[in-house]
């Protein structure tokens, strides 16, 4: 996504760019196969590290707020061994939920590797539901978000239903991310679904069989294991779905924890890369899937462009001397310059 190549002055161009695009798209239900009369049991998956107890207590409203009936769903809050303060607000939000007549337990990570899929899947085998619902802390979710899901799942026989997941702040940085992120569930997500029949998944707002979990062995565990688990899905063939319905969570605090976040996920884009390569999806499915998955490359030539930026101005600032184009092309104001130097290196 844009923002995650250059937050700083060619996302502000990118994203007012979308303006005209937010309008939210007519996507109308497939006709219904079956009436839902029995609501079926559904398990709530979060995972909790180092989290604010504020954080966490965002979360667990939003699960009190729920129109889903209180008995029919239950939330495993997965936490690991050594996170004291997160187990103590752990088990202050089961009472919450016990008092509210929802079942809640806290899942201890066995330890022996530190990462969030890990987590995940040893939660997933204590799961009772037919559905298991994901999220994570600092969650702002619809109230009818998992009434509104499991109806589609139900009805229509999907594998897997994804929400949009806006993040929010209160910097430049975040309403661009807001944009950003908008833009991403609101039109490109429908576009890979209808050409790709699948997409990388978000681990928030995200709905997934049990018994699908059960027969590709849960989340894979590498760096991004909610889109890699989107590609595996998608190769096997299970059915996806959007679901009109919005979780917000937090943007990331300032520039350098959203780089923080971006390299993370771009290392565990290469990884995709490489499964897709592999894959036996036909090569249209793979173009649309890999749209997404290049941010590393993009990423790449973003940092490239603002190297001849930087150059082009600390060169015009030295007497004599002047930038030359190996284009043989001259441009008379040096932000001119720049500019065509940079997106000419991003639109390459």
């Amino acid at each position: 996504m844009s923002l995650g190549l250059d937050p700083i002055i060619s996302s502000l161009f990118y994203s007012l760019s979308l303006v005209p695009h937010l309008k939210r798209p007519a996507r109308g239900a497939p006709p219904s196969k079956r009436e839902c009369t029995v609501l079926p049991y559904v398990s709530v998956l979060v995972t909790f590290w180092q989290e604010a107890r504020a954080d966490i207590e965002m979360t667990v409203s939003s699960f009190l707020a729920q129109t889903y009936p209180p008995d029919r769903f239950e939330v495993l809050m997965a936490i690991e061994p050594d996170d004291k303060p997160v187990a103590r607000y752990a088990a202050e939000s089961v009472s919450r939920l016990r008092e509210a007549g929802i079942a809640g337990r806290v899942v201890v990570s066995d330890g022996k590797v530190r990462i969030k899929p890990h987590a995940l899947n040893l939660a997933v085998k204590q799961a009772r539901g037919k559905y298991c619902a994901f999220y994570d802390a600092a969650d702002l979710i619809d109230p009818d978000q998992v009434a509104k899901a499991v109806r589609l799942m139900e009805e229509h026989d999907y594998d897997v239903m994804q929400s949009a997941v806006f993040r929010k702040g209160r910097s430049i940085l975040s309403h661009f991310l807001t944009i950003d992120t908008i833009f991403w569930y609101r039109k490109y997500l429908p576009l890979l679904l209808r050409h790709a029949q699948g997409f990388p998944l978000s681990g928030e707002g995200l709905f997934i069989r049990k018994s699908v979990l059960d027969e590709v062995g849960g989340f894979p565990e590498v760096l991004t294991e909610d889109a890699y688990l989107g590609l595996v899905l998608t190769e096997g063939g299970k059915r996806f779905g959007i679901v009109d319905s919005v979780v917000v969570e937090k943007a990331p605090r300032n520039a350098r924890a959203h780089f923080t976040q971006r390299s993370r996920w771009h290392r565990g884009y290469l990884t995709c890369l490489r499964r897709l390569f592999r894959s036996k999806l036909s090569f249209r499915r793979k173009f649309f899937f890999l749209m997404p998955l290049i941010a590393p490359l993009s990423c790449s030539l973003a940092f490239l462009g603002w190297s001849f930026i930087l150059c082009h101005a600390a060169i015009s600032l030295v007497p004599g001397a002047h930038w030359k184009h190996g284009i043989g092309i001259s441009f008379g104001p040096p932000i001119l310059a720049a500019i065509v130097d940079y997106w000419s290196l991003v639109l390459a």
